[in-house]
């Protein structure tokens, strides 16, 4: 079972009403969505990179390229995507060691956010969060970061 819950901070599994593979989006994103394995997300296409040295947001953007960010929808979707195929923390796109994988989003040019993506051993559960986007956030060597 797997559950991405996104909005106000962190996600604890304990909280997570899960019914096999879900998406639930909390209120700042505006909807809820659920049975990942129903949705047409086969067709939606993500690249991503690992961070070579530490860097900073605004560094990391400019790297990426044009539009390095997504909607916040499409971040969802890919997101639990993602998870839905690496359910159990297995070898895929998103690192499953405890390193973070990191998603931008920009609902409005003032109103950004980094979503954070990690697996969580103890639990054995995958781990989604975010913060708000600010240029002095600094992000470690091996990160990987996805764009649409």
């Amino acid at each position: 079972k797997s559950a991405l819950i996104l909005g106000g901070g962190s996600y604890n599994p304990r909280s997570a009403l899960v019914n096999g593979p879900s998406l639930v989006v909390a209120r700042a994103f505006g909807e809820v969505l659920a049975h990942v394995e129903d949705m047409c997300v086969d067709s939606l296409r993500v690249s991503y990179a690992d961070l070579q040295d530490d860097s900073l947001d605004e560094r990391i953007l400019y790297q990426l390229g044009p539009s390095p960010e997504f909607l916040p929808s499409l971040a969802c979707f890919a997101i639990a995507k993602l998870i839905t195929n690496q359910q159990d923390g297995s070898e895929g796109p998103l690192l499953a060691d405890g390193t973070r994988n990191l998603f931008y989003a920009r609902f409005s040019p003032r109103h950004r956010v980094v979503i954070i993506v990690d697996w969580y051993g103890v639990r054995e559960q995958w781990r989604v969060r975010h913060v708000f986007l600010h240029a002095k956030q600094k992000w470690g060597r091996g990160i990987r970061v996805f764009r649409p």
